[in-house]
């Protein structure tokens, strides 16, 4: 018993000398570096915008599709004064920012921020606006039902003209049959889109097969084109409603 009871004494001490050495080389431990930014918001007249939605992500494919946000999925908000600071755990080159409110957002412009300072504050400033391509797409990719074919006041109800329309922000639209077709979600070919300076034409094809259409509505849920051939004798319109994203459409 003697034996053990000094085996104890000694071993007592020892242990107490490793916690005290743990616990100050935790204490000692350094920071993480922080990475720094101050991010102030505006609208296209320059007024600072209130309680506007930030959200933060590693890489673009991640900002278009909405996935994988940083800080948990967590989302943010500007102040009065359009203003949010915020600080990541440790130092990142780039991060992409969606900021949105009512419509406007900054899908189109400044989303990519390169973060240069590494003890400092980075300062971003970010506008955001109403966009023909967020209108069009969405930040990634929309889908647009054709609804109505018309030529020279003639309505035709095909198949071939109630095709579901994915318009994406790459600039492509991929053809696909619509619930009021044989095979719902069969894809049927592909074409392109670009904006033009004219804000009310959008033109689909390329070279010889391009299509200048006359935007005659165009809102978050309802589009109509026309354009004319044969110097005007031949009219032809075509209505769209969005559909979000049919459960047909292959993933």
């Amino acid at each position: 018993m003697i034996m053990s009871f000094q085996h104890k004494l000694v071993y007592i001490p020892v242990f107490i000398g490793l916690f005290l050495l743990l616990l100050l080389g935790s204490c000692n431990r350094p920071e993480l570096p922080l990475t720094r930014v101050d991010i102030r918001v505006s609208n296209e007249i320059g007024e600072f915008v209130e309680g506007a939605a930030i959200r933060f992500y590693e890489t673009e494919a991640d900002f278009r599709a909405d996935k994988n946000a940083m800080f948990a999925g967590d989302t943010f908000y500007t102040n009065a004064n359009g203003f949010l600071p915020i600080a990541f755990e440790s130092y990142i080159p780039r991060v992409f920012v969606s900021v949105e409110k009512e419509g406007r957002n900054n899908w189109y412009g400044n989303f990519a921020l390169i973060l240069y300072e590494t003890e400092g504050v980075n300062r971003a400033a970010i506008e955001i606006r109403e966009t023909m391509e967020s209108r069009l797409v969405g930040r990634n990719i929309k889908y647009w039902k054709q609804v109505r074919y018309i030529i020279n006041n003639n309505e035709e109800s095909a198949c071939q003209y109630r095709y579901v329309h994915g318009f994406n922000y790459q600039g492509f639209i991929d053809l696909f049959q619509s619930d009021e077709c044989p095979t719902p979600g069969r894809r049927m070919g592909n074409d392109v889109w670009v904006l033009n300076e004219d804000p009310n034409i959008l033109s689909t094809g390329i070279v010889n097969r391009r299509v200048d259409w006359e935007l005659t509505r165009f809102d978050e849920d309802e589009m109509r084109w026309r354009t004319t051939y044969d110097s005007g004798r031949i009219v032809v319109e075509h209505h769209f409603e969005h559909v979000g994203v049919p459960d047909y459409i292959p993933n």
